[in-house]
């Protein structure tokens, strides 16, 4: 058998607070037992993932099971769109959700039950999403492009997660800790002007307290900052908040829990295929609950229906 027709599976051990490293003795079983061939690999550190996907492809594997939340997804997509030739046109991509925050599976109604995530790799429905990517400029000179699949925050939103990735590293992956992290950045983060020009012409330039590239509309585990996002309609919905008083400010925190930020008088959000953000200070940035480096300049597109995805 060529490795065209097996599965190239990546695990994140640490994943939903070590859950994909515990249950992985039952997934490997009930994969066998499905009838899947495949070979699995775990990911020892951050970003691994990226280079254990790129060795997969390069080894003419093309279909893939993460075992792992949000971000380890995101590194594969990262690395199979990094890879030269469009190879990714040839790649499917499935999940079984084992992260804390699970957006991207909750999107999909993928079960976190393991063997109903395996029926689903079983019955094999795929649909083609929407592929997001950003190019940055760090505070060092150095251009990094990263793609992403469920959503980017700048600001408030890209401090909360760096935020919560610390509170990981001395809690675990409690479900506790996104809300901890927001009352953190609620009272030390402050908007910064920012300019701000879409693909139709319009361009914003004031203070920005948050923004968020919705190509999904979970984030957070659950929250929905862009609820009407579709991950395969080929563009983003943009959620923005200029800056708050106080009083503002404590109100949308009060909605976005109860899932109605769009209700909010200092919200907008705007659909758009790319746009381009500029400032004179230094901004927070992150992917899928991956925080990039600082900068001060980034841009983003999106690749309409690039990636096959298996779905129920």
């Amino acid at each position: 058998m060529t490795n065209t027709e097996k599965w190239a599976v990546i695990i994140n051990p640490q994943a939903g607070n070590k859950q994909a490293s515990i249950e992985w003795e039952h997934i490997s079983d009930s994969l066998t037992r499905a009838g899947f061939l495949f070979d699995a690999v775990f990911t020892e550190a951050p970003f691994h993932a990226v280079q254990l996907a790129k060795d997969f492809v390069r080894r003419s594997y093309r279909n893939f099971i993460i075992v792992g939340g949000d971000g380890t997804l995101s590194e594969v997509v990262h690395a199979i769109f990094s890879l030269p030739n469009e190879i990714y046109k040839e790649i499917t991509l499935s999940l079984i959700p084992c992260g804390t925050g699970n957006d991207w599976a909750r999107f999909w109604k993928i079960s976190h039950d393991i063997d109903e995530s395996i029926a689903i790799l079983k019955k094999g429905k795929k649909v083609s999403v929407d592929v997001g990517t950003v190019t940055i400029i760090t505070k060092q000179g150095f251009v990094d492009t990263r793609h992403f699949v469920n959503a980017l925050g700048i600001g408030f939103d890209a401090c909360v997660v760096k935020n919560t990735n610390s509170f990981r590293a001395i809690f675990g992956g409690k479900s506790w800790v996104y809300t901890l992290s927001i009352l953190k950045v609620l009272f030390n983060y402050r908007a910064k002007r920012i300019k701000v020009t879409f693909d139709n012409g319009e361009t914003i330039n004031q203070k920005m307290y948050t923004m968020s590239f919705g190509n999904g509309c979970y984030t957070g585990g659950g929250i929905k900052q862009t609820p009407d996002a579709l991950p395969n309609d080929g563009v983003f919905d943009v959620m923005m908040v200029e800056g708050l008083s106080l009083s503002k400010l404590i109100r949308g925190v009060y909605l976005l829990f109860k899932g109605k930020l769009q209700q909010h008088t200092s919200v907008r959000i705007i659909k758009t295929k790319q746009c381009t953000i500029t400032s004179s200070n230094l901004f927070s940035v992150e992917i899928d609950g991956i925080s990039l480096p600082d900068t001060s300049s980034a841009s983003v597109n999106i690749i309409p229906c690039s990636l096959q995805f298996i779905i129920p």
